[in-house]
């Protein structure tokens, strides 16, 4: 029916959306049955790795991770080598100075390139 069967989030960041009176009122999100929160991952491969066994314990390999724009390829890179079906969905990045935005564009194909050469998430 296109509702998500449950939700996994990583230091509270996905709690904090599905607490939306809209999700919730819509019937989108039961926060009693479908969420559980993952809080020891520090980096991208931590939380895809502290990930992993929770989502085999409820039989899941396809996941929509929500990033921001810029983290979404290592995200997704990060998944799939862990043996997830990755796909990713990124809010609009409205308001941010630009030069934060090329800060955080300039962070993440560095961060890209060190985990594709390093092989994080295998």
């Amino acid at each position: 029916d296109g509702r998500p069967a449950h939700l996994l989030a990583e230091r509270g960041w996905l709690l904090v959306a599905t607490r939306s009176p809209e999700l919730v009122g819509r019937g989108l999100v039961n926060l009693d049955e479908a969420l559980t929160l993952e809080t020891r991952a520090l980096t991208t491969e931590d939380n895809m790795r502290f990930a992993r066994p929770l989502l085999d314990d409820l039989g899941c390999r396809d996941v929509v991770i929500v990033t921001d724009r810029y983290h979404a390829a290592r995200a997704r890179l990060v998944a799939r080598r862990a043996g997830l079906r990755a796909t990713a969905s990124c809010p609009r990045l409205t308001g941010a100075p630009w030069w934060r935005v090329l800060r955080a564009w300039t962070r993440e194909a560095v961060a890209l390139v060190w985990y594709w050469l390093r092989g994080a998430g295998r």
